[in-house]
């Protein structure tokens, strides 16, 4: 620190030098900026990977009761819309706010979840 200190009365002292020390204080934020703009890209790649991946699973099961053939055809259409929902949203996920977006993703799994789960039988009366 004591070094930079120095380093800066130096070059205030030496005419024609003081830019240089604004130069390096912008490169210095500006270099800042791109790794913090870095590090939230990565944090929203990664929240909309983990929301693909639990919609992907999601979708696994729904797509293996739905091959039980125990969905009523209506259901099975609604199944069928949701998933292209679902699987466009992974494919290319939308710019904005990936936290939104995981909770979208969050609300189709629980739309297919809804609709693949078979009600209990009733007691007849």
């Amino acid at each position: 620190m004591i070094r930079v200190i120095t380093a800066a009365v130096l070059l205030l002292s030496v005419g024609g030098c003081t830019g240089l020390i604004a130069a390096g204080s912008t490169a210095g934020a500006i270099g800042g900026g791109l790794a913090t703009a870095s590090q939230i890209a990565s944090d929203v790649d990664t929240t909309v990977r983990k929301a693909c991946a639990e919609y992907e699973k999601g979708r696994t099961i729904a797509d293996a009761v739905a091959a039980t053939g125990l969905l009523p055809s209506d259901i099975a259409g609604k199944l069928s819309v949701i998933e292209e929902y679902g699987d466009a949203a992974c494919a290319n996920p939308p710019s904005g706010d990936a936290l939104s977006t995981a909770i979208w993703l969050g609300t189709l799994i629980g739309q297919i979840g809804t609709l693949t789960s078979i009600p209990p039988a009733t007691p007849a009366t």
